[in-house]
């Protein structure tokens, strides 16, 4: 309990009406530059194209100002350019911008098909030492 509230570790918004918003779970928020990011948002604007079938976006450090935005996508083999265009012309905040892209077979999911992001990160950092099928551009 915290304040009164029991702690479940989701973030959510509260409206005006009452309505509650789901964003993400705690564990999930990426800290980059002093700001809190929910790779909800993210993903949602990446799995708009048509080349990405699927898509979880975490953080990966180190990195001077935190982590780093990291975009692990499952593609029909779309260029990192390619995606660094299709921000350009979005509204997404720049510090929201992928720094990272990997590209990979599948995305660790659960049961329940969640996707499994402590398993992702962990895989993304183990292919940063030793040699994986991860495409990993940085920008």
């Amino acid at each position: 309990m915290v304040d009164g509230w029991y702690y479940t570790g989701d973030i959510c918004i509260a409206h005006e009406n009452g309505g509650v918003d789901l964003l993400g779970r705690v564990d999930d928020l990426i800290r980059s530059g002093g700001e809190n990011i929910h790779p909800g948002q993210i993903e949602e604007f990446l799995i708009s194209h048509s080349a990405i079938r699927d898509v979880s976006v975490i953080g990966i450090p180190p990195k001077k100002w935190g982590e780093a935005v990291t975009a692990c996508i499952v593609s029909d083999d779309i260029p990192a350019e390619d995606l660094e265009r299709l921000f350009q012309n979005s509204e997404l905040a720049q510090f929201k911008r992928p720094r990272i892209y990997v590209f990979l077979e599948t995305i660790p999911r659960n049961a329940t098909n969640k996707i499994i992001r402590r398993e992702l990160r962990a895989n993304v950092l183990r292919s940063r030492t030793k040699e994986t099928n991860y495409k990993i551009v940085e920008v």
